[in-house]
């Protein structure tokens, strides 16, 4: 089967039947505080990247403060396993995240939005940006750490930054609160059909410094949006330089 992804579903179908039940339950009834969701969900999505022969180069983790509550962790998109990947790296540093509403409502895939508390934003919908935004302040200011992918995309983005909007960048001036950049590397092959093989699928992820206020305050949205593009860009070279040099 020329799919990665379809194969992990055949092969762990009654894994995925449970899944969908359980994380339904969970958001529903409310049951189980946010970190135990979040570990709950790791430890599936570990064997998601398992079945899936993903293996995930991680870099940088001495950048991520355990004691970060209230945060942005924003990064470049290329693909549908971007966000779980993320998450895969980041472990023991439960976050949240927000993904396009057209995209949220698969199945499985919404009741775990649900779970872990994701924002569902409409980007052609002004209103439910202001809506989401809105509600995404007032949770980082109690401490809640969100996924964001600014490009709001990932198709043809392979390892090229595309445009970076900006309502997630005024929403970090408003609350303050620390950017920790990321940059993922090949990302995109995993759902890629010229790469379903069999074989072991390796792609990076590298955690940057972060960003506090201190250093970004007196930027707008604008300015800080290419800041932290910038970061990102450069890292995005220094990969290419080096695979370049090998």
């Amino acid at each position: 089967m020329k799919n990665r992804f379809k194969r992990t579903i055949l092969t762990n179908i009654f894994s995925v039947i449970f899944l969908h039940f359980y994380t339904k339950r969970i958001a529903k009834k409310n049951i189980m505080p946010f970190a135990d969701r979040y570990k709950f969900a790791s430890k599936y999505i570990n064997k998601y990247h398992k079945s899936m022969n993903l293996e995930i180069m991680t870099y940088g983790m001495q950048n991520i403060d355990p004691n970060i509550k209230g945060c942005l962790i924003i990064g470049n998109h290329q693909g549908r396993t971007d966000c779980i990947s993320v998450m895969h790296v980041l472990k023991d540093f439960p976050t949240s995240f927000v993904v396009a509403d057209n995209k949220s409502h698969r199945f499985l895939f919404s009741n775990v939005c649900d779970m872990l508390q994701a924002k569902r934003i409409k980007f052609d919908d002004l209103r439910s940006q202001a809506r989401v935004y809105s509600e995404m302040k007032n949770d980082i200011l109690k401490g809640q750490r969100f996924i964001i992918f600014p490009e709001a995309g990932y198709k043809d983005n392979k390892n090229t930054l595309q445009d970076f909007h900006t309502p997630a960048f005024s929403l970090a001036i408003k609350t303050k609160c620390p950017i920790i950049p990321f940059c993922l590397y090949d990302s995109w092959k995993a759902y890629n059909k010229d790469y379903a093989g069999y074989y072991k699928l390796q792609f990076q992820c590298h955690i940057l410094p972060p960003i506090y206020y201190d250093e970004y305050k007196g930027l707008n949205k604008r300015e800080l949006a290419a800041l932290v593009k910038s970061r990102i860009q450069n890292k995005l070279d220094e990969i290419k330089n080096n695979s370049l040099s090998q």
